[in-house]
This record gives C-alpha cells, structure tokens and sequence, in this order.
C-alpha cells in the first residue's frame, strides 16, 4: 500500500506544478499588460478589520500615467472623500477642501495603491487554479510587510478578489468590480 501512496503522491505533486507554472505565467503575461495600461479603473468593495472594529466601503479608482484617485462612494456618510496620489505625494480631497498628506495614504484608501502595485508590479510566488479553472490564484510579493493573494477569473484573467494579511491574519479583503484597462 505505501508503494502505491507514494508514487500516486508525486505525480499528483507534479500535476499541481505543471498547472501552477501555466497559472503563474498566465498572470505574469496579465501583470505585463497591465504594467504597459495607460489607464485601469474598477470598483473596490473593501472589507477593512482595523482591529477595534470592521470598516466597509465602495471606492472608485482610477489609475493612469499622472497618478491615482481613490474616491469614497460608500457609506454615505463619507461619500465623496477622494485620495489623490501624484508624484509619491497623497491628497485628500472634499468639497473643494484639499489637505496634503506626504506619503500614501493608510487605512483601506491606502491599499489601493499596494493591490495596484501588486497587479502591475508585483512577483508571482506560486500561482493555481480553483473551481475547475474559473478561478486563478496566486501569492503575490508587492510589499515586505504583508502577503498578497489575488484571485482572477479564469477567463479573461480580470482580478476577483484580493486578500491582504499579516502574520497570518487577514486584515484586508477587496472584491473588484467593473474592472477596465486600456
């Protein structure tokens, strides 16, 4: 019985690789693409664990050569705060009223510009697929602290979801919508 376990074990191992290193390259030629965009936007349904307690909101961003916008559509109560990013400098911006805060922003505006980061920068560590390839999956390193899954469909290779952790923890959960780039 062990016989049989163990090579029944490495050929499923090597099954997995062989569609790990197809999904990692499929997502690198998707980075690529990306990475060469002149503009992407979506929709950002973030789901925040900031410790004390869970924030949720709906952010448009917007992504082109001269910088990024991150605007609140929800919740209401502070719908339309809109976060600029231009040349390493970050706004912040409502009705009218601009506050410059140096570097980026933190919080869930703040992981607009690492999720971008890891979609058109960032190194694949291991790829897969799920749900029979309507998903593909991948660890991606973007930043020292934190690690990165991204889901893309299977398809067209438009990112899902993201979840951003640390110490094994999700503190961050994005599901993209109306994801265009061109």
């Amino acid at each position: 019985m062990k016989r049989a376990l163990v090579p029944a074990l490495m050929i499923s191992l090597l099954l997995c690789a062989c569609g790990g290193e197809e999904a990692e390259q499929q997502i690198e030629r998707q980075r690529d693409a990306l990475a060469a965009a002149e503009e992407i936007s979506f929709t950002a349904r973030v789901r925040a664990d900031l410790g004390d307690e869970v924030f949720l909101c709906v952010l448009d961003c917007e992504a082109t050569a001269e910088g990024l916008t991150v605007e609140v559509v929800e919740p209401e109560e502070i719908a339309g705060i809109r976060a600029r990013a231009l040349d390493g400098n970050t706004e912040l911006e409502y009705e009218g009223v601009v506050l410059g805060l140096g570097g980026e922003a933190g919080g869930p505006l703040g992981a607009v510009p690492l999720l971008l980061r890891a979609l058109t920068e960032g190194h694949v560590i291991r790829a897969w697929e799920e749900d029979g390839g309507a998903l593909v999956a991948a660890e991606i390193y973007a930043d020292d602290d934190c690690a990165l899954t991204l889901w893309f469909d299977g398809e067209s290779l438009a990112p899902r979801c993201a979840s951003v952790s640390e110490e094994d923890a999700e503190f961050l959960r994005c599901d993209f919508e109306e994801f265009r780039y061109s």
